[in-house]
């Protein structure tokens, strides 16, 4: 069992309070960091208006999406983030227990044939999914890989959900920042030393060492400049590309597509 599953597999959700342990007491411990002395924390388990810097602990951590262990293609992303209706999201017992199966990498029911959940069909309602896949902009039904999945489908010959499910179970996401929460400000260095933080680096880090696997680091790529992240299987979102996120055909969603080509292929 990779070693970040067997940290996660110690966090017990609490109404108003998930938060993994080692987390809570480096923010709110006896040996707590100085550096987190304004972080805001909501313990809420309604949408109510906070400050954008607020941690929502009535939500469940997100540190990772998909099957991390098998997983060829790692999308770096940054924290679940906040959009208003994940309240509702995690009150669903459906998407509770995927959320946490996922947490614990336990693969079964929903997640069975499709195991990054925001790329399952049975979660199309979901932010999530609708981040990846079904977002609406300028009328279109769009997504970040919504049309490197689109691009796929019609390669193979196959549907798009055929396609989903193929992306599903080859592609995976990091959030090293796993709770929600609109922004950081200056909070990303204290949040740096978070353990959840060192966990998901540490797997970063043992993921890149083989080639095979491909590394897309869209969200704050400032935070990976150690040598190890200049291989050559580690893609990067620079100048502002990590706002918009989109693959892009042309660019970082052709590179997506020729990883999942050889996904297939393997």
């Amino acid at each position: 069992m990779l070693d970040i599953v067997k940290f996660w597999r110690e966090f017990v959700p609490r109404e108003g309070n998930n938060i993994h342990p080692m987390d809570e007491e480096y923010l709110f411990g006896k040996g707590k960091s100085k550096k987190c002395s304004t972080i805001k924390i909501s313990h809420s388990i309604e949408n109510k208006p906070e400050h954008p810097h607020t941690f929502r602990l009535g939500l469940l951590p997100q540190p990772y999406m998909g099957d991390i262990e098998n997983s060829r293609i790692v999308l770096v992303m940054l924290n679940p983030g906040f959009a208003g209706n994940e309240y509702e999201e995690h009150r669903d017992p459906i998407s509770k227990e995927a959320i946490l199966n996922t947490i614990y990498q336990r693969f079964d029911g929903h997640l069975s044939n499709s195991r990054y959940m925001y790329l399952n069909h049975v979660f199309s309602e979901t932010a999530g999914y609708k981040y990846l896949c079904n977002e609406k902009r300028k009328g279109q039904e769009k997504g970040i890989i919504r049309d490197c999945i689109d691009e796929f489908s019609v390669t193979l010959s196959i549907s798009k959900i055929n396609a989903e499910k193929f992306v599903s179970n080859n592609i995976c996401m990091i959030e090293p920042i796993p709770y929600h929460s609109e922004k950081f400000g200056s909070m990303t260095k204290c949040l740096q030393g978070l353990p959840s933080f060192l966990k998901a680096k540490e797997y970063l880090e043992e993921k890149v060492k083989d080639e095979r696997n491909k590394m897309f680091i869209v969200r704050r790529e400032r935070l990976y400049y150690e040598s190890c992240f200049a291989s050559s299987n580690v893609e990067r979102f620079v100048n502002g590309e990590g706002h918009s996120a989109f693959f892009t055909l042309e660019k970082h969603g052709g590179k997506l597509l020729e990883s999942l080509s050889a996904c297939f292929d393997r």
